[in-house]
């Protein structure tokens, strides 16, 4: 619900799909075309010396304890599973849905990713060379772990202890080996380590529960929108129910709150508890304070919340509730 930031881990990872997704796919390509092996002087010599340099360091990558399982044995496989043509495409498929994401739009899929390719992606370069040291090593750059990332996340918007994108659960650990991908990975495979597609968040809005590996053909990334400064809330205490709408106009965010079920799980009765209780201790702790605009109730409202969960809901309702009795009326003659 939060408008977010990530600078470390999108400047790390920027020169990694510069570096190396971008040399990489042109390779595949080219080899395959070539049919030679992507280790070869041959399939190389697409890209500058500086690349070929980061692609042979991670080819030479084991993924087991057989020599043989290499990323650059993986990368053969892959490219014999697949049809030149569309080997061909990957790398225009890339650029498009990079420059996409960088201008705030929802990535476009406009030609089908080979199976081969897309397991290379996502269970390979994500699964096991997203925080592998030889690769940062090859691009000069610190290692970039999962738990750096996390880690990095947080400095980088103030150690946040809810979830950004819910507003309802904690974020995961720091230990945790998931990165949320806001856009799938099995969907969108080339975006498997793109920064502008990975956040940290909670358990619940990267399961079942949450997005899954759903989209929806119009969505708001965190990055670019404030969501919960989107939306509006009900508070039915008869029903003990607390609803959550986007406001109108907001198609896109109407797709965020239907990926991550927020209507659904706003509506259950231990959310309305955790908001009931939250709006008690506000009202107790304000007596007879008199704010002088409603910007000043707002600051209030969200320091008493102290980064609990809730806290657009709980906001929301104090604009409403709580403006009357404890925001001052201007003077006559001024607005």
């Amino acid at each position: 619900m939060r408008k977010v930031i990530n600078p470390t881990n999108k400047a790390l990872l920027k020169t990694l799909g510069e570096e190396f997704i971008a040399p990489l796919l042109e390779v595949l390509a080219h080899a395959r075309t070539q049919g030679c092996r992507v280790q070869t002087p041959q399939a190389l010599k697409v890209v500058s010396a500086t690349r070929q340099k980061v692609l042979v360091a991670a080819f030479a990558i084991s993924l087991g304890k057989s020599n043989r399982k290499t990323f650059g044995a993986r990368c053969n496989a892959a490219i014999k599973a697949a049809d030149i043509a569309d080997l061909a495409k990957l790398s225009g498929e890339y650029a498009a849905q990079v420059a996409d994401l960088r201008a705030g739009r929802n990535p476009q899929v406009t030609v089908v990713v080979p199976k081969s390719i897309v397991a290379l992606c996502k269970d390979i370069i994500y699964g096991k060379l997203f925080d592998h040291k030889d690769i940062w090593t090859a691009l000069g750059l610190p290692p970039l772990t999962r738990t750096q990332f996390h880690e990095n996340f947080r400095q980088d918007n103030g150690y946040p202890s809810t979830c950004p994108y819910c507003d309802l659960d904690t974020m995961n650990s720091e230990g945790s080996s998931v990165v949320e991908h806001l856009f799938p990975k099995s969907k969108f495979p080339l975006l498997s380590v793109d920064g502008y597609n990975l956040f940290s968040s909670c358990w619940a809005c990267n399961g079942p529960a949450g997005k899954g590996n759903h989209t929806v053909a119009q969505l708001a990334s965190p990055y670019d929108h404030e969501v919960g400064m989107l939306v509006d809330f009900k508070h039915d205490a008869a029903q003990m129910k607390l609803e959550i709408v986007a406001q109108s106009g907001r198609p896109d965010v109407d797709g965020y709150l239907q990926l991550l079920q927020l209507q659904i799980r706003y509506a259950r009765p231990g959310v309305w508890n955790q908001f009931n209780s939250r709006r008690e201790a506000i009202v107790e702790s304000l007596q007879q304070r008199k704010f002088a605009s409603l910007n000043e109730l707002d600051a209030y409202v969200v320091k008493q919340q102290k980064g609990a969960v809730l806290t657009y809901a709980v906001a929301h309702w104090a604009r409403a509730a709580l403006r009357p009795a404890h925001v001052k009326r201007p003077r006559k003659g001024k607005p």
